[in-house]
């Protein structure tokens, strides 16, 4: 009987979340131009680069040279674009750079059903990441203590706002609630909300931290606002605007969007703003269908996951090669953890069972 963590690693591949588990490096095959479907494109420069080069490359420049850099990810449904940003970009930094970075991640999935809900979750979710990583605190310790206050209603320009950003670091615990009470509150203002996030950016990039924002599923925000208000606000007095105002500041931008065949997600965000366009037309990150190389590195993994050998071993790749249909790495991965429950591995005893649940 194979023991529970390994069971239920397969039934996580079932699920459709195998990225801690099984994960391969991908390789830029051809530049944007081309018109393949097999594997990464990008810029012509990082062909034959795999793309975690590409990201590395992005991430010393813009710390070398001060910089600010934008790149799209983009891709259909399980092309692994959020992979990439939370195994690669974000392991990157927080790897190499440690406290000298601040990562944000943002994920616009299903994130609201209106552009009033957006805003207030949007604030909520920027506020639990810098209390979690301790942003402020970090970047408060490196002002002065006596000029505190000031420093930081020259940043936030916000009087209100800086009261409870320094509740939100105080150790005392009534202080910390009146804080929470703000940022989770309904009267929190829109202007309270892009002060906030506008200050906190200032404030890091002007102590000269190196600042990765993540901005996944960026096409989920044409669902939220179908008169496209909110998407405009987003790409140009958001995107477009930090990447022009930071230009010359430590800040790389990554966004995710998909692209499926069919409906050209990515092509219809550019569409609705030329501004958006003209700031990443050229430096997308294309994630297509896996190559053959690709699938069989994959399944060589879950063959060494699983310690197959001999036998087994011979078995599992035959049915995989009667019943598997390739296409994206999500796909893959879920039809492979099918073969799997079918040949036994995933069969809980009823002890196992109450052990889980």
């Amino acid at each position: 009987m194979r023991n529970i963590a390994l069971k239920t690693k397969i039934l996580r591949l079932l699920q459709g979340l195998p990225q801690d588990w099984i994960y391969i490096e991908r390789k830029v095959l051809a530049d944007l131009h081309s018109d393949v479907k097999e594997g990464v494109k990008a810029p012509i420069n990082f062909v034959g680069k795999n793309i975690a080069d590409v990201f590395k490359k992005d991430i010393a420049d813009v710390n070398a040279r001060q910089v600010a850099i934008i790149r799209p990810i983009i891709g259909a449904n399980g092309a692994g674009k959020t992979t990439q940003m939370e195994i690669q970009i974000k392991k990157y930094v927080s790897d190499i750079f440690k406290d000298k970075a601040i990562f944000l991640f943002f994920d616009f999935k299903y994130i609201s059903d209106s552009e009033e809900e957006f805003w207030p979750i949007f604030i909520q979710r920027l506020y639990e990441q810098i209390q979690d990583y301790h942003y402020l605190e970090q970047l408060c310790r490196e002002l002065s203590k006596t000029k505190l206050k000031q420093i930081l209603i020259r940043k936030f320009k916000n009087t209100r706002l800086v009261e409870n950003v320094l509740y939100s670091i105080s150790e005392d615990v009534s202080s910390q609630a009146k804080a929470e009470e703000f940022f989770y509150g309904s009267e929190i203002s829109r202007k309270d909300i892009s002060d906030f996030f506008n200050g906190f950016l200032n404030l890091a990039l002007d102590l000269g931290k190196l600042v990765v924002l993540c901005l996944d599923e960026v096409q989920f925000l044409i669902d939220i606002d179908p008169t496209q208000a909110l998407v405009k606000i987003i790409l140009e007095q958001f995107i477009r605007k930090l990447y022009e105002q930071y230009k010359n500041k430590k800040l790389y931008i990554v966004i995710s969007c998909l692209q499926n065949p069919d409906k050209r997600e990515y092509d219809v965000l550019k569409g609705i703003s030329k501004n958006f366009q003209s700031i990443v037309e050229g430096k997308e990150i294309i994630l297509g269908n896996l190559t053959l190389s690709e699938k069989n590195a994959i399944l060589n993994q879950v063959c060494e996951k699983i310690k197959m050998k001999g036998a087994e071993r011979k078995k599992f790749l035959s049915q995989v090669k009667g019943r598997l249909e390739y296409y994206l790495p999500r796909e893959l991965l879920k039809s492979v953890a099918e073969i799997l429950d079918m040949m036994g591995y995933t069969s809980y005893s009823p002890e196992e069972l109450r052990t889980l649940y």
